[in-house]
């Protein structure tokens, strides 16, 4: 579940809404939930971020949230200024003046950081760039949650079960290959502060060694990247209860 063949387009519904996959240098206006609310989340980011999109609207559904998003494909948040693609770069500080213009409940980050060009020229340079990001998004104290990258599978995860229908575990893969640990460390440190917190949910992908492509009958990932919405939509509790423990923070 889904079926391999339905995997590719197990997208988030906002793709097809025009919200993710455009090249607009302002953010489109995306709301979900009750749109009156008093309690208003923001979701911010590339793809990575927008797979978390399917749980995070059952919430507002189901608490009477408002949710907004602002994910854009290719824009990973890794800085303000530097360490942003160029194609980024306006779309990026619309998103980041929307944030301090606006009096989110909480915001929710997450990017494309488990892979290995983040950091390997200048971690420093990483870490100055996110750092810059973080100041800017928690100048009026705003509330953040970081959600780490989901584990990076090393393969194409549908192509390889229609080739191991019966052996699905030759396309699980080492977790210590498939999380960048240099790049979690230095996210981890910069946005566990005052008002942000950094969520891993890696234990809920892989054991100590081992991140097996299917749990539960689930298909883990649509692609060779991304979660699918079957496994995100999973972890709806999960997410509810670190969006519960930042909020009352």
């Amino acid at each position: 579940d889904p079926p391999l063949a339905v995997l590719d387009n197990d997208e988030p519904e906002i793709y097809k809404l025009g919200c993710h996959d455009h090249e607009f240098d302002v953010p489109p206006i995306c709301e979900f939930g009750d749109l009156d609310s008093k309690t208003s989340i923001a979701l911010i980011g590339d793809s990575h971020a927008a797979q978390w999109f399917e749980p995070l609207r059952r919430i507002a559904e189901q608490r009477s949230w408002r949710l907004q998003t602002f994910t854009r494909s290719g824009c990973t948040m890794l800085g303000v200024e530097n360490g942003v693609l160029e194609k980024c770069r306006k779309w990026l500080k619309s998103v980041v003046a929307e944030i301090q213009n606006r009096e989110f409940s909480l915001v929710v980050i997450s990017g494309f950081t488990n892979r290995e060009d983040l950091v390997d020229e200048s971690p420093d340079g990483f870490t100055n760039n996110i750092t810059e990001l973080h100041s800017a998004l928690t100048i009026n104290s705003q509330k953040i949650i970081y959600l780490a990258d989901s584990p990076g599978p090393l393969l194409h995860v549908p192509i390889c079960l229609s080739a191991n229908i019966q052996t699905v575990q030759n396309c699980n893969f080492e977790r210590e290959l498939a999380v960048n640990a240099q790049t979690t460390e230095i996210l981890k440190g910069v946005w566990s502060s005052e008002t942000s917190r950094f969520v891993d949910l890696t234990d809920w992908f892989c054991t100590s060694q081992i991140c097996p492509v299917v749990i539960k009958n689930m298909v883990v990932y649509r692609d060779i990247s991304h979660i699918s919405s079957v496994y995100a939509l999973a972890l709806t509790n999960v997410l509810m209860n670190q969006l519960e423990t930042s909020l009352a923070g």
